[in-house]
């Protein structure tokens, strides 16, 4: 479907990402996506009504963009689903056009080093196209494909519905690879990532440790273990760990003290308190931090009195100081 002159996919950049990041995930789910996980997934604080309308919406944007999405189900358990009849079909296209578009994917997929048979490729479109001066041969590090990445996790969205092990080898922020089996028990997405919500089991499948979260595309490989099987305990609620803006960032994590003031956002309340852990003192919470500029700014802007350490709070002390400045000269 060719898209009017007048038609913007969003107004803003984040809307335009979460547009995308909803295509993508009725794509990669590959069947019909029960309206309830959608809702889980891109609507988590929001009410009822407003998750239905902000799903409305998304869709109408997909089909102005020619990926229609149709409704499948009951009344009870309605699904969302791709209609593969909107999306353009390469049969229409003549032959010839259709092997110079081949060969400018491939020619495009070139720009990085994450392929992999790289230089095969190279030589093959060579072949194809006389004028293809891409030949040189690349001998810089390959990354792992793209779809391989896809794969892993289709492989734990499979073992969450199924309850079974995934065996799967993970590499740290600090670049450490280690191999774990896991049971997975939720997701989530933020910050442009995905992350799995999983617990460390023992070849019997018990518990080895607590949940945690990992980013997806740090795993490296995942293999499905499906003589080991688990449960998900009575008490795990994914929304205990969608990550507060901060906690993701290129500082080495640490840890604040902070102290909720009385006009602190109800709304907030309930998802930082399940982030935090009760300070020493009374009404005093603690939680890590990866991005401390981003830290400061969450603080001031939700009226949350930063108690330590003391770094941080003079800094946070000096961004007030400096913005009842900027306030004040504008007077």
């Amino acid at each position: 479907m060719p898209l009017t002159n007048s038609f913007t996919i969003s107004a803003d950049e984040s809307g335009a990402r979460e547009l995308v990041s909803f295509i993508l995930f009725l794509f990669e789910a590959q069947k019909p996506v029960l309206l309830s996980t959608l809702k889980d997934v891109f609507c988590a604080e929001k009410s009822p009504d407003a998750a239905r309308k902000t799903l409305s919406r998304l869709c109408k944007r997909a089909s102005a963009l020619g990926v229609s999405i149709k409704k499948t189900g009951n009344s009870t358990q309605t699904a969302l689903v791709i209609d593969t009849a909107s999306l353009y079909s390469l049969d229409d296209l003549p032959p010839e056009e259709l092997l110079l578009g081949t060969i400018r994917t491939c020619e495009a997929l070139l720009d990085t080093n994450a392929l992999p048979y790289q230089n095969d490729l190279r030589i093959a479109l060579a072949k194809l196209d006389p004028n293809f001066a891409g030949t040189e041969i690349n001998e810089g590090p390959k990354s792992p494909c793209p779809s391989e990445k896809s794969r892993i996790f289709e492989v734990f969205l499979d073992a969450l519905e199924k309850h079974y092990a995934i065996n799967a080898w993970y590499t740290d922020p600090a670049f450490s690879t280690t191999n774990r089996l896991l049971a997975p028990l939720g997701y989530f997405f933020a910050n442009d990532s995905k992350y799995i919500v999983a617990m460390t089991l023992d070849e019997a499948g018990g518990t080895i440790s607590q949940p945690k979260t990992f980013r997806v595309d740090r795993f490296d490989r995942a293999q499905a273990r499906k003589d080991v099987s688990f449960t998900v305990p009575d008490t795990f609620d994914i929304r205990d760990f969608y990550l507060l803006p901060f906690e993701f960032g290129p500082d080495k994590p640490f840890t604040i003290t902070v102290k909720l003031l009385d006009n602190f956002p109800p709304a907030l309340r309930q998802r930082f308190m399940r982030r935090a852990s009760e300070g020493r003192e009374t009404n005093t919470w603690t939680i890590s931090v990866r991005d401390q500029l981003k830290a400061i700014s969450w603080c001031i802007a939700n009226n949350v009195l930063p108690k330590a350490p003391q770094d941080f709070v003079a800094l946070w002390k000096e961004s007030l100081a400096r913005g009842v400045s900027l306030y004040g000269n504008e007077q």
